[in-house]
């Protein structure tokens, strides 16, 4: 999963929730007497891989549960997912079932059958893992809402709702009152709808999220502090003008990511090597209103 806000939010659920998590993405209700623990990632799995692995107990007998999470669909899911799990059954030398899940947050992309099999043959040794795919889109989010657990409510954004659900769930975040989930429903909804749209729906139910609110996103900060920080090192060893301008760059890259996540990579932000032009096209960017909007800042 590349690292966007979008990672940050999944990684948050499951850092303060896990049951709430395991419910939503694995589709397992953990009941009282069960018992969840974290697996740390650094033991058994590459370095750079983002995912989420759990030994869940239940009525004694033992389960792996491994998640990966893209934000849009990606050829190479299936295999990652599949060979993480692999890792884990020989880690533990298959004395736990494995049950690898890879959750997909939008429909964008992905092909309209996802396959859920991986398999490799070497010689004699046949592999085969059988992957749950879990389509968000495909996840009812009425569900969801009738859960007392405000920390899944941003994510209805991102499933399947009949009419009026999404007011609903607007209408629900902002009568719990947490900046933070009104913050994540506008930033997982940008996969799928419209910001204006999102922001208006909770402007109705007083709860509108100005910039401000955006910028003062954990999210929002981070992705900041990252460019400042990478464009000011690379200024310091290639020189001032074209550190300022890798570091423009970078925030502009970023500020996409966190807005129009479609924009990320438009590659006519690499040939611009004046930090001026990238730093008026960031001030747009930054007061666009909608994707439009950012693509013709893009553009000139």
């Amino acid at each position: 999963m590349s690292h966007q806000p979008f990672d940050r939010i999944f990684k948050t659920l499951a850092e303060e929730d896990v049951r709430a998590f395991l419910w939503l993405f694995g589709n397992l209700s953990v009941e009282p007497g069960d018992e969840v623990k974290a697996l740390p990632r650094e033991r058994h799995l590459p370095a750079l891989a983002v995912d989420h692995a759990y030994l869940v107990e239940h009525q004694g007998r033992q389960t792996i549960y491994l998640f990966e999470a893209k934000a849009r669909y990606q050829a190479e899911g299936l295999r990652q997912t599949a060979e993480y799990a692999v890792t884990l059954a020989l880690e533990h030398r298959l004395r736990v079932d494995v049950a690898p899940v890879l959750v997909l947050f939008s429909e964008r992309r992905a092909p309209e059958r996802i396959e859920d099999r991986f398999a490799v043959e070497l010689g004699a040794v046949r592999i085969e893992v059988k992957v749950q795919v879990r389509r968000l889109w495909e996840v009812e989010a009425g569900a969801v809402l009738e859960k007392e657990w405000p920390v899944l409510w941003p994510w209805t954004a991102l499933m399947k709702a009949e009419a009026g659900i999404l007011e609903r769930a607007a209408e629900r975040i902002a009568g719990q009152g947490d900046r933070r989930l009104a913050v994540e429903f506008v930033t997982l909804g940008q996969l799928r709808y419209d910001r204006s749209r999102l922001e208006k729906l909770l402007g109705q139910l007083t709860m509108f999220i100005p910039q401000e609110l955006i910028e003062e996103s954990p999210f929002y900060k981070e992705a900041q502090a990252k460019g400042r920080s990478e464009g000011e090192a690379k200024g310091r060893s290639e020189g001032e003008a074209k550190g300022r301008a890798d570091e423009a760059r970078r925030l502009l890259r970023h500020l996409l990511a966190l807005k129009f996540p479609a924009l990320e990579h438009e590659p006519s932000i690499d040939v611009i090597q004046d930090a001026g032009a990238l730093e008026a096209i960031f001030a747009k960017v930054f007061a666009a209103a909608d994707e439009e909007s950012a693509r013709r800042a893009l553009s000139g």
